[in-house]
């Protein structure tokens, strides 16, 4: 992900619900136990991204929200 959109994002989304703690590369990696900057630990390994990211123009989700994505698709 770049920098800008990842930005765009943390519009939205706090950048601390963006890392997955419970991912097995962050456990892999022992961060756990680190004290680290999230923006630059997502930008540098996305696979630390909790996923899906899903956009609707300004509007994003992170994680499986089907819900959320319903309500989009009915209000368009």
């Amino acid at each position: 992900m770049a920098k800008g959109e990842l930005d765009n994002i943390t519009r939205v989304i706090p950048l601390e619900d963006l890392i997955d703690r419970e991912s097995k590369r962050f456990k892999d990696r022992g961060m756990q136990y680190k004290v680290f900057d999230i923006e630059e630990e997502l930008l540098s390994d996305p696979l630390l991204l909790k996923t899906p990211v899903v956009r609707n123009e300004k509007l994003v989700t992170v994680g499986y929200q089907p819900d959320v994505w319903k309500e989009w698709i009915k209000n368009n």
